[in-house]
C-alpha cells in the first residue's frame, strides 16, 4: 500500500476500465491521473516533469496515441516502470519485441488484487 504520495498515470480509452483501475489504486493510497489516450498521457507526463512513479497503459487505443507508441515515447524520456494492460492476445514474438519497454503485463479484466500487487511491487523496486 502506498503512503499517499506515489503517483500513477493510467491511459485507457475505455472510460469504465480507466475509472475502475483508478478507483482500485486510489483506494490503495495512490495518487492517480486518468487519461483516454497515449497522446494525453505523454503530454501530462511531460507537464509533470516525469514525476509519475508508474504508468499503466492499455495496449490497443486510438491511433493518435496507442499504448505501443506511448511505451516507446516514455522510454525515450524515463525509466519509469510501466504496466501494459491488454484485452487482446499478445503473441510470443510481439511480446519479446515489446518486453524491453514495459515491466509487467496484465490481461483484462485484471483483478483488484493482481493490479495492486503489480503496482506495489514495481513502485517498491
Amino acid at each position: 500500500m502506498s503512503l499517499g504520495h506515489d503517483m500513477v498515470l493510467i491511459a485507457d480509452d475505455d472510460e469504465n476500465q480507466r475509472r475502475a483501475l483508478g478507483k482500485i489504486l486510489s483506494r490503495s493510497g495512490y495518487v492517480v491521473s486518468l487519461v483516454a489516450n497515449g497522446e494525453d498521457a505523454l503530454r501530462i507526463f511531460e507537464e509533470k516533469d516525469c514525476m509519475f512513479d508508474l504508468i499503466i497503459t492499455d495496449f490497443c487505443m486510438p491511433i493518435e496515441g496507442d499504448g505501443l507508441k506511448l511505451l516507446h515515447n516514455i522510454r525515450k524520456l524515463s525509466d519509469v516502470p510501466m504496466v501494459l494492460v491488454t484485452g487482446s492476445s499478445v503473441g510470443e514474438v510481439e511480446y519479446e519485441k515489446l518486453q524491453s519497454f514495459f515491466n509487467d503485463l496484465a490481461a483484462k479484466p485484471v483483478s483488484s488484487e493482481r493490479l495492486v500487487a503489480i503496482v506495489n511491487e514495481l513502485i517498491v523496486r
